[in-house]
């Protein structure tokens, strides 16, 4: 567990899921910080949660008022030669959006890579999204390039950036 300030990070639960449910479905509606176009219920987060691992987590933001935002760690690719990679995804609630959240997030991922075995993050991010953009480059994340044209979001083609970070 990590808090900084009024903040706790710590592994996410069962009773975070009706949160973490409501700040994707947010993101969705957005539709610049996902590439999913249909919104989740519990039933889908719970099977999420349960498919991540000890090395794989989930981390919730916990503030004052309860979930503040929530990173997930996937493996990048089921091949052994990328065991060492895993994808990074972060969200913040709406209505904390630009107040250190994701950055605390991704600052804990980071402090954690070692612990997890993890060598490189990677994210993919709608290239249409330049706060996350910023985000991740803020913590030394490269682009490693850009996928054109891959995400049909409401009849328009958006290109995706993989960043990547050695940790």
């Amino acid at each position: 567990m990590h808090a900084a300030g009024t903040l706790t990070i710590r592994s996410a639960d069962e009773d975070d899921l009706p949160a973490i449910a409501a700040i994707l479905n947010a993101a969705i509606a957005t539709r610049i910080a996902t590439a999913q176009l249909e919104p989740v219920d519990l039933a889908d987060r719970r099977a999420w949660l349960q498919s991540h691992d000890a090395r794989h987590p989930v981390w919730t933001a916990i503030d004052e008022s309860g979930v503040a935002g929530w990173l997930s760690v996937l493996p990048w690719s089921e091949r052994a030669a990328y065991d060492g990679t895993a994808e990074l995804s972060v969200y913040v609630s709406p209505d904390r959006h630009g107040g250190g959240i994701g950055r605390k997030l991704l600052r804990h991922a980071i402090a954690e890579a070692p612990r997890l075995s993890i060598e490189a993050y990677v994210a993919r991010i709608l290239t249409n999204n330049p706060a996350s953009l910023r985000l991740f480059e803020r913590f030394d994340f490269q682009r490693w390039g850009v996928m054109r044209g891959v995400a049909r979001l409401d009849g328009a083609l958006r290109d995706v950036a993989i960043l990547g970070r050695h940790v």
